[in-house]
């Protein structure tokens, strides 16, 4: 529902949220298929070495959003997020990784200061995270952040990125030496 909403707007579409919040339904199970599949492969290749699990990662990437943006189904989802992938790996590769660590260091630096705040207000205790002491108010607003800010803006990232990479529509070519 998400990810449709988002390319929609990004797209300048106007569209009912009915619409997408139907079709979100007939794509879940397609799109847990999908992931499973993501999963097993990249564990498997990290099972038999870091580099081909790392690659499998990359190349299938954009797996998720051929289910939800294209229709694609199984194992056609991973060779069309496969296929945007090559001759471009290792440019797709820093694409894929860097925004979210970024992200995620700005989560980091968010919740560091946030607990540097609340210990020196005397809230919070260094031991409280050691032990299972941690208030309920701490675990909620790390949550929210999580919730609100740092899954959305990955998702946003990662489906910018794939509207990066997915290849624009074919326009019809028109023969300019036509008489009429």
């Amino acid at each position: 529902f998400i990810i449709r909403s988002l390319n929609d707007f990004l797209d300048n579409k106007k569209t009912e949220s009915s619409h997408h919040q139907q079709k979100a339904w007939t794509l879940i199970l397609p799109t847990i298929l999908v992931g499973l599949l993501q999963i097993g492969l990249a564990l498997g290749g990290l099972i038999l070495l870091i580099i081909p699990g790392l690659l499998f990662i990359v190349w299938f990437a954009f797996a998720k959003f051929a289910v939800i943006l294209e229709g694609k189904r199984g194992m056609e989802a991973l060779y069309f997020s496969k296929s945007l992938i090559e001759n471009r790996l290792f440019k797709s590769a820093a694409y894929i990784f860097t925004g979210p660590i970024i992200i995620l260091i700005f989560y980091s630096v968010l919740m560091a200061s946030i607990i540097m705040v609340a210990t020196n207000s005397g809230a919070l205790t260094v031991e409280m995270f050691f032990t299972s002491e941690v208030p309920l108010w701490f675990i909620l607003l790390e949550s929210l952040i999580e919730i609100f800010i740092t899954t959305p803006l990955i998702l946003i990232y990662s489906l910018l990125v794939y509207r990066m990479w997915k290849p624009l529509p074919a326009v019809e070519k028109r023969d300019e030496n036509i008489e009429i």
